[in-house]
């Protein structure tokens, strides 16, 4: 087995061969890889016969003056996905094992200064790159069933979130499905403002004029009179939906705004026969508290972490529970 770059054109190609042997998702689509400039690695995983057999994602960027491997922008992981066909359980384990060997290898062979990769819910076993010195996080995300009825997912709320949905109801918030997504990209310009982060416009605009269509994305925002004050957008592929952007303007803050949105995104997602609601998790306190008073389960996913001796011990300051 070997890993090769590829560009979006070979891809194309590829993703149609990816797509007969495993059920691949948005994440892994050429349309969502194509808001993405040169600075995205796609990483094709070959068996011995020179087949794909499974992909994931990279991007290069700068921390400071040093190199960077991580997370495409606005995926919550690398979209790591591979066939495995062995016929037995202890041989998917050995097979499972010489996979994360090979991208281990490939990820160190990259020698960049820092290396911080998420990886999906779907893998656990991340012993070779504990072998070699990676700290290893875990993360967590919720999904909600959409599959139950609507009541038994308003139930699963927090009393504090039913609350905030009443509270915007009764003070005659409306949230509307949109297609003028120039105004979730304004919402989520007041969260970055606010948390003193600088947003990238580029693919945020990739995201809503290039990728977003009828087939894919919905968006919800609430009015306070005629106000738009939150919003939630929202991407979906083979059954799954995803909060993908969020956010509400501080000088018209409403505590129920943000919710009503998300709640008239979820209801929607369902109406669509879609079966499951991803939250794509958040390591940030406030947000993960505001995910999980929506009921969901939580999915724990892992993240591996990985810097140079001299710049770890620097990041041991700031980044002391991953480095």
């Amino acid at each position: 087995m070997e890993i090769k770059q590829v560009d979006i054109a070979e891809y194309n190609s590829i993703f149609e061969k990816l797509q007969k042997r495993i059920k691949l998702k948005v994440f892994n689509t050429p349309e969502w890889l194509s808001i993405y400039d040169s600075r995205l690695d796609i990483n094709v995983i070959f068996n011995k016969d020179n087949q794909p057999i499974g992909v994931f994602n990279t991007y290069n960027t700068k921390t400071g003056i040093f190199s960077h491997l991580n997370n495409p922008p606005f995926s919550p992981h690398c979209s790591l996905i591979f066939e495995n066909i062995a016929n037995n359980l202890a041989k998917q384990n050995s097979f499972y094992k010489k996979v994360f060997s090979l991208i281990e290898n490939y990820l160190s062979s990259q020698k960049k200064v820092i290396t911080t990769i998420c990886f999906p819910s779907d893998y656990h076993d991340f012993l070779p790159f504990f072998w070699n010195s990676y700290k290893v996080s875990p993360l967590i995300t919720y999904h909600l069933n959409l599959q139950d009825s609507v009541d038994t997912i308003y139930k699963n709320f927090a009393s504090e979130r039913r609350n905030d949905i009443k509270k915007a109801e009764k003070d005659r918030l409306k949230s509307v499905k949109t297609d003028n997504y120039s105004i979730i990209k304004k919402m989520v310009e007041f969260t970055y403002e606010r948390k003193d982060k600088k947003m990238n416009a580029q693919i945020i605009d990739a995201i809503i004029n290039k990728y977003a269509n009828k087939e894919n994305s919905f968006c919800y925002i609430t009015y306070q009179e005629n106000k738009p004050i939150a919003g939630a957008f929202i991407i979906y592929y083979n059954n799954i939906a995803y909060y993908l952007l969020g956010g509400y303007d501080p000088n018209h803050r409403h505590q129920g705004a943000g919710a009503l949105s998300v709640w008239n995104a979820i209801q929607h997602a369902k109406e669509l026969g879609l079966k499951t609601f991803d939250f794509e998790g958040s390591i940030l306190p406030e947000v993960e508290k505001f995910f999980r008073a929506f009921g969901g389960y939580s999915v724990p996913y892992q993240s591996i972490n990985k810097a140079s001796l001299p710049v770890e011990i620097m990041l041991k300051f700031v980044k002391r529970n991953i480095f």
